[in-house]
């Protein structure tokens, strides 16, 4: 009988997916509050469809930049020896996530002179458990692809 080993996922096929998934979970997540806000009440039921597939451009075009440097950082940890899907990784994604999640509102922390209003303290709240929540996310859905693509194949030698 053969040795077999596990053959992981494609590097290129995690970093796609680290990519892509953050915007999208970012603007369901952000659509799942205004529904249970009441939100969605001043759209007619016929607008709904066009509003998601709205908000979910915007979320590509707003976060595509700072989700290409949370996948790049995930590969950079994955180099240093964390394992995709396991909970260290998802530890350092949800991490990277509340950083990166709070980027719009850092840059209003530091400019601004004096205190943050109410609103933007909570803006920022907002977007930080957002990135968090998406940064756990995205962590198992890989974790869950990596153990799904994970084949078997006999180890090469002697």
């Amino acid at each position: 009988m053969r040795d077999l080993q596990p053959d992981a996922m494609k590097t290129g096929n995690r970093f796609f997916l680290h990519i892509l998934l953050p915007p999208l979970l970012g603007a369901l997540l952000m659509l799942a509050a205004m529904g249970m806000t009441g939100g969605w009440t001043t759209f007619k039921l016929r607008d709904v469809p066009m509003m998601v597939g709205f908000m979910i451009v915007c979320a590509y075009v707003v976060a595509g930049i700072p989700s290409f440097i949370y996948a790049a950082l995930m590969e950079g940890a994955y180099c240093y020896g964390i394992a995709p899907g396991r909970r260290t990784a998802g530890l350092v994604s949800a991490l990277l996530g509340l950083v990166i999640g709070s980027i719009p509102w850092i840059d209003e922390c530091l400019l601004k002179d004096g205190p943050l209003s109410a609103e933007k303290r909570a803006w920022l709240l907002v977007w930080a458990s957002v990135g968090l929540l998406v940064g756990a996310l995205v962590e198992s859905v890989v974790g869950w692809f990596e153990r799904r693509h994970t084949l078997t194949r006999p180890i090469s030698g002697p």
